[in-house]
């Protein structure tokens, strides 16, 4: 973890391995378990997705289990990763995946006042989702940015968003 704490991932290919130690450290803070399985890369329309899929262990706790309060989805809660496109850019990307089109619109509605770019979307078989991509900044670190979209949805449940649902 120590590791990923300043890596900022800039190139397409020549950042693999440190995209790879990055993904690892998200998953080690968040508790999430690192399975090769979970790792997602292929090509797409623009450029190469590079990823791994986050899914809670039975009766998670501490930052995924948090997590998964509010992205409800019974399997895979989060996808983290990075896109490059045709001209070697990097993005980086968050998916959080939820059961109804209705919980996502509500979290998605109050994590737009902090990352603009948060977006609703649908995983390819219809899971709802909300997508947010940041764009490479110089002086911050990839995995500053990754924490402070998990913290931005756990922060909201503290917030209230638990009572939203009782409504």
């Amino acid at each position: 973890m120590l590791e990923a704490q300043n890596i900022s991932v800039k190139r397409g290919l020549a950042g693999l391995g440190p995209a790879l130690t990055l993904l690892q450290g998200v998953c080690t803070w968040s508790g999430a378990k690192w399975k090769t399985k979970n790792l997602t890369s292929f090509p797409n329309d623009t450029g190469c997705v590079i990823g791994v899929y986050l899914k809670p262990e039975v009766s998670e706790v501490g930052v995924l289990g948090r997590l998964q309060s509010v992205c409800d989805h019974p399997g895979y809660v989060a996808w983290i990763g990075y896109y490059v496109d045709a001209d070697d850019v990097v993005s980086r990307s968050v998916w959080f995946y939820f059961q109804q089109p209705e919980t996502r619109d509500r979290v998605l509605a109050k994590m737009q006042q902090r990352f603009p770019t948060a977006q609703a979307n649908n995983e390819d078989d219809g899971i709802p989702a909300i997508e947010i991509i940041g764009a490479q900044e110089e002086g911050h670190p990839d995995l500053a940015w990754f924490q402070s979209t998990f913290n931005a949805v756990i922060e909201w449940t503290t917030a209230g968003f638990q009572n939203s649902i009782i409504i």
